[in-house]
């Protein structure tokens, strides 16, 4: 047979890997669980205790995935337009005076605290 030509997507590293532990960890806590409600109750207080543990390792890991992904110099840029874009229209709308003035005020406030966190200089331009 002839070589045969597959575009496999490309994926992340050991993404392979992390799909099988996932199907292993949730084989085994399904069978934990069917066997803990079939015939013995004891076994479930601590299949709770592991898929909490479970759970709480994977949102800290998501989390810091989350936090690389927003480091890429690729989301920065975009960040920084989108909030360009804020502030020229909440600086229209402190021009445009009442309770939209106001409130344009309050918010620019914060996207300068926000810059500050991030070490942007703050808008000058008010």
């Amino acid at each position: 047979m002839s070589e045969q030509t597959t575009t496999k997507r490309q994926t992340y590293p050991h993404r392979d890997d992390l799909n099988k532990a996932q199907a292993r960890a949730r084989r085994a806590f399904t069978k934990v669980f069917k066997e803990g409600m079939r015939f013995d109750q004891a076994l479930m207080p601590e299949l709770a205790n592991l898929v909490a543990e479970a759970t709480e390792t994977l949102n800290r890991i998501a989390s810091d995935a989350e936090q690389l992904e927003q480091s890429s110099a690729r989301h920065q840029r975009a960040l920084k337009q989108q909030e360009d874009k804020n502030r020229a229209l909440l600086r229209k709308m402190q021009r445009q005076g009442g309770t939209a003035a106001q409130r344009a005020t309050a918010m620019l406030a914060q996207l300068d605290v926000r810059a500050a966190r991030h070490g942007r200089p703050a808008d000058d331009h008010r």
